[in-house]
């Protein structure tokens, strides 16, 4: 018996006698469920061994410590065993500076030392059905049971059913097995997950060897007048290993009785395959299921997702584009907002060898962390308030694909430790539980912050920052590659007329050389919503006018581009020219110094300029 003690707020806990683990954690699902942000959803487990209590920790994010006699252990995934607990020791979780304390206040050791210790009296290796069934019928045994036990079985849909037919067919041919446990060997750790009777427990290590051998049947004899126990293992995948543990009222196995229950056991074996072989198709037909709405959702826009351009800037970012997309290289692409960032990552992902398999985006500042750890990763039904189902992360989604993450500099330092970690093993680990699944993606990244300032300030980290800025490329802003505005502002035209069912098909010359000379801070996206505007304005009319752009009111350069009629090109250089000066005065405050600076002319060339056009 454990008794557990919160030292902030007193509350107590008592491991559950009808369990051999109690869990810790954030989720309301836990034994021990602790509303502290420091403290992960499922952060620890406390085992019943037969050695004791010990604690071990989950893969917590922020990790666990004991302090045993005044001592203190950080607790990590490489203490298979667990750490042993003792009377007056302190579990420590979450936060270095403020952790949340559990204090173990009583204590009952489950191996008595008077007990006596099991050891281990013969084993052997695990014959065939075949050959079992043919040892039975020579002694004079019947295998009719066993066609009754064949038939419930194939009409088992779970493993607990299996189990529970498995139990009934063991009355049958093995009458003096009094106790039966299937236990799960997950990572390492033997878990009971069914028993007949209904909560008995068997030990589960004691006289065994540490790890069941594949096919091996070993018999223990538990102490004086107490029987054996035996152990039947069973091999569900090369990952996952189950066995069933019985214990006999007699002094020792009748050899027919165990042929009778190893070929029980090689028969719900053979079915526990069949359904484990089910559930994994079923996972498998939900990974499809979910890739193919993210697919039909990103088909939908597909005609929109085309790069536009043919200026120096956007034919050295093509080259660029093909050099590495063939690669699996990393790759960390900038520039502003709006500059189509995007619009790179799906190219590079058009062009590699992944273009058959999906393309997730994600923008990581839209989402906060307790939202885009599991948007990332996944996590298991019960891992937080909401989640009540198992959930595939983008990580899962995008397996064999590329997954871009847009906006990665702001991304919090906790989920960039988890990041790095998934991008360095190629595993992932969903919120809420313990065990790591390896992913095949291939993940680009975007921002439009200054990384290496970001890595300066320590706002992000260097070792994230060198294993995404393998291949790094910057995208042009609209203002470096002016020359593409007229072909981006017709496919805008015909992008959004088609959508909204409008006449207008055309841009003047004028309005066209507005565009040209407008200032676009927000880059292609303010380019595409001011001919989206335009199009409204123009209403029934063929063309968009200098008029329908709604240029800003302050923006004279552009009015006067847009006000040019045909003349003598020098009278309209001039025009052009002194709404540049204009413009350039008022940016400055009528500094004539400054604007001169801007302009890049001489002060007195200013001067002479302000006195030829009139400008006061």
């Amino acid at each position: 018996m454990l008794k557990l003690i919160h030292l902030t707020s007193g509350k107590e806990f008592d491991f559950p006698n009808e369990s051999d683990v109690m869990t810790i954690g954030r989720a309301d699902t836990n034994q021990v469920a602790i509303d502290d942000p420091h403290v992960s959803a499922l952060h620890g487990q406390i085992i019943c061994r037969e050695t004791g209590y010990c604690f071990q920790d989950l893969n917590s994010t922020n990790g666990s410590a004991v302090v045993h006699q005044g001592k203190k252990t950080l607790i990590d995934n490489t203490m298979a065993a667990g750490f042993r607990l003792g009377p007056g020791d302190q579990i420590l979780l979450g936060s270095d500076t403020e952790p949340v304390v559990l204090e173990v206040i009583g204590i009952t050791e489950s191996v008595q030392p008077d007990k006596p210790i099991a050891t281990m009296v013969a084993t052997q290796q695990m014959a065939s059905a075949e050959i079992v069934g043919g040892r039975i019928e020579s002694v004079g045994g019947t295998l009719v049971p066993f066609l009754a036990f064949t038939e419930d079985l194939a009409r088992a849909l779970t493993t607990e059913d299996a189990f529970l037919v498995y139990s009934a067919c063991l009355k049958v041919v093995g009458p003096h097995a009094t106790t039966i446990n299937l236990v799960d060997l997950a990572q390492g750790i033997p878990r009971v997950i069914f028993s007949m009777p209904e909560k008995s427990r068997l030990p589960a290590c004691n006289g065994f060897n540490d790890q069941p051998l594949e096919n091996e049947l070993t018999i223990v004899e538990n102490g004086p007048k107490q029987g054996q126990t035996a152990r039947l293992p069973m091999r569900l995948d090369n990952d996952h290993l189950l066995y069933v543990l019985l214990a006999t009222s007699r002094k020792d196995f009748i050899s027919t009785e165990l042929d009778s229950i190893s070929l029980a056991t090689n028969l719900l074996a053979a079915r526990l395959r069949q359904l484990h072989l089910v559930s994994e198709l079923q996972s498998a037909r939900a990974r499809l299921a979910v890739k193919n709405r993210y697919l039909q959702k990103r088909a939908q826009g597909r005609a929109s997702h085309t790069m536009i351009g043919d200026s120096p800037a956007m034919l050295a970012l093509r080259e660029q584009i093909q050099k590495v997309a063939l690669s699996d290289a990393t790759v960390l692409i900038s520039g502003p907002s709006g500059s189509g960032k995007e619009l790179v990552a799906r190219e590079i992902h058009r062009l590699s060898t992944r273009h058959s398999d999906i393309f997730a985006a994600l923008n990581c500042g839209a989402l906060v962390d307790s939202l885009l750890e599991p948007e990332l990763f996944g996590c298991k039904k019960g891992a937080y308030t909401g989640a009540n189902r198992d959930r595939e992360g983008l990580f899962e989604v995008a397996h064999e694909g590329t997954l871009f993450l847009d906006e990665i500099g702001d991304m919090s330092p906790a989920l960039q430790v988890k990041l790095l970690r998934v991008l360095e093993s190629h595993e992932i680990t969903p919120v809420g539980s313990t065990r790591s699944r390896r992913v095949n993606v291939r993940v680009l990244a975007a921002t439009h912050r200054d990384l290496n300032k970001e890595v300066a300030n320590g706002s992000f980290r260097e070792d994230l920052f060198y294993r995404i800025n393998v291949f790094p490329i910057q995208v042009p802003t609209l203002t470096e590659r002016r020359e593409d505005i007229g072909l981006l502002a017709r496919y805008f035209l015909d992008k959004f007329a088609q959508e909204s069912g409008s006449n207008v098909h055309d841009i003047s010359d004028s309005a066209m050389r507005v565009l040209a000379s407008q200032a676009y801070p927000g880059n292609i996206r303010q380019l595409a919503n001011i001919i989206q505007r335009a199009i409204l304005l123009a209403s029934d009319q063929p063309r968009i006018v200098p008029e329908h752009l709604a240029i800003a009111e302050d923006n004279l350069v552009g009015q006067a581009v847009g006000s040019v009629k045909p003349g003598k090109l020098k009278e309209q250089m001039g025009e052009i020219e002194k709404a540049l000066i204009i413009q350039t005065l008022k940016n400055t405050n009528a500094n004539r110094t400054h604007a001169a600076r801007q302009l890049g002319i001489t002060r007195q060339a200013l001067l002479g300029k302000l006195n030829r056009y009139g400008i006061k």
